[in-house]
């Protein structure tokens, strides 16, 4: 028995274990690394929004230009001289009417894209050119307002490039590079 106690009080002086200098350390780095994912996830929730905001964006240049070149491709007939801003001409629609969003059969309306302020629009109306509706914006955020181009000229347009530029971030701390989506129509069912 005095063994076992003899044995049992040398276990409980033996020195295994940490001291409060280490004990002190470990603490100290677990916070750091605590601390730095603290700060990443902060600023990945500051950031969300302001990329959900530019994706969207984008993502709605995306659908603008596929319904210009769209209704492009099924168009008759340009409207005035067209320019870098402003686009207009006589298309097929699905409307009951020109000018509002009720289905119906396909019938010829005028439709005119503007872009001013970094946002372009698109107005639709009778195909001799009243009964217009209001302006529906399409796109925001652009770059630039020059956003139609035309082959070989504005006047005798037998192709229209569509270039939509979304800016590079200019925040600090925030890098993401300009976008700019392209496409484009030849003009084959317009008269020439």
């Amino acid at each position: 028995m005095k063994r076992l106690r003899r044995r049992h009080a040398q276990v409980l002086r033996g020195e295994a274990g940490f001291t409060l200098a280490e004990m002190l350390v470990s603490i100290m780095i677990t916070l750091m690394a605590f601390s730095s994912a603290l700060m990443v996830l902060n600023v990945a929730q500051r950031s969300q929004p302001r990329i959900s905001n530019r994706a969207a964006s984008i993502q709605e240049g995306r659908v603008w230009i596929e319904r210009l070149t769209r209704e492009l491709r099924q168009g008759a007939t340009m409207v005035g001289t067209p320019t870098a801003a402003t686009l207009s001409f006589v298309t097929y629609v699905q409307h009951s009417a020109c000018g509002v969003s009720t289905a119906g059969s396909s019938i010829q309306c005028r439709v005119t894209y503007t872009c001013s302020g970094g946002t372009c629009s698109r107005r639709e109306g009778n195909a001799d050119g009243t009964g217009t509706s209001s302006p529906q914006q399409m796109v925001t955020g652009l770059q630039t307002n020059s956003v139609f181009s035309y082959s070989p000229t504005a006047s005798a347009a037998e192709y229209v490039g569509v270039a939509l530029q979304f800016p590079a971030s200019e925040e600090a701390g925030e890098t993401e590079d300009a976008v700019t989506l392209q496409d484009g129509v030849t003009l084959r069912n317009f008269p020439s």
